[in-house]
């Protein structure tokens, strides 16, 4: 377990964390070659079990992981021989956007996208980071 992920899963459930993970993206068939990443720094939360979120709780069902399963609920989960860290966001980030290690805005980034994976910028109640790509420093 990196120290990263140590911190996380020993902090108090649902406190506020500062976290920073990088991100690789494929460039369009225009760009193969070019080397994308965005590295994204945020406020966030760990530890939360997703059906006490308030705004889940009138459902009636909340299913299982659509895959990979609990190694440490609800901190950590395993696929395919890799450990992902669940986090919430609190609306709090700062994404830098970087081609073939230069960092570049983001119009020039999305630039070497296919158009269908430009993000429209909102975030999910809660996402997944594959443990290889979170950053020791934030």
């Amino acid at each position: 377990m990196k120290n990263i992920t140590a911190q996380i899963v020993s902090a108090r459930k649902g406190s506020f964390q500062s976290i920073a993970w990088k991100s690789p993206k494929t460039p369009s068939a225009k760009f193969k070659g070019v080397q994308l990443e965005t590295v994204t720094k945020a406020v966030v939360r760990a530890g939360i079990d997703f059906a006490n979120l308030s705004s889940e709780r009138e459902r009636e069902e909340i299913g299982s992981l659509p895959w990979g399963e609990w190694e440490t609920f609800p901190f950590t989960i395993q696929h395919k021989g890799e450990r992902y860290v669940r986090l919430y966001p609190s609306g709090n980030l700062e994404t830098r956007f970087f081609a073939d290690g230069k960092e570049v805005t983001k119009e020039e980034f999305q630039a070497y996208q296919r158009p269908s994976d430009i993000s429209g910028g909102s975030f999910k109640k809660c996402f997944n980071v594959k443990e290889s790509n979170l950053l020791e420093e934030a």
